[in-house]
């Protein structure tokens, strides 16, 4: 459910918003000068929102970062990653023959 209230209003009731959205799952519209200008949600509806949106903390993108990083070293074994430079040289070559053979 929704509800609507004026800036002063929330500002008085805070803690009776804090809780009805909460408890009740409630988000909030609050308006000042009769125009919308802030939503209330719980912690839990604004984390699940951002994961819907493909939003990501900085702790969760480096955590992820990590695990990536993690899986590639466990494929990859002793061997040290070349360098970025010959890489990026590789990737230019093959992006060169494949444009070749479109011809």
């Amino acid at each position: 459910m929704e509800r609507v209230m004026s800036t002063t209003e929330a500002r008085s009731h805070f803690g009776r918003l804090v809780q009805r959205v909460v408890e009740n799952h409630e988000s909030v519209i609050v308006k000042r000068g009769g125009q919308p200008v802030a939503v209330v949600l719980s912690l839990a509806e604004y984390e699940r929102l951002k994961l819907a949106t493909g939003q990501r903390g900085e702790q969760e993108s480096l955590a992820r970062a990590a695990r990536i990083r993690a899986r590639i070293a466990a494929r990859r074994g002793e061997r040290p990653l070349p360098p970025a430079d010959e890489v990026i040289r590789q990737v230019r070559e093959e992006r060169s023959e494949h444009f070749l053979d479109l011809r």
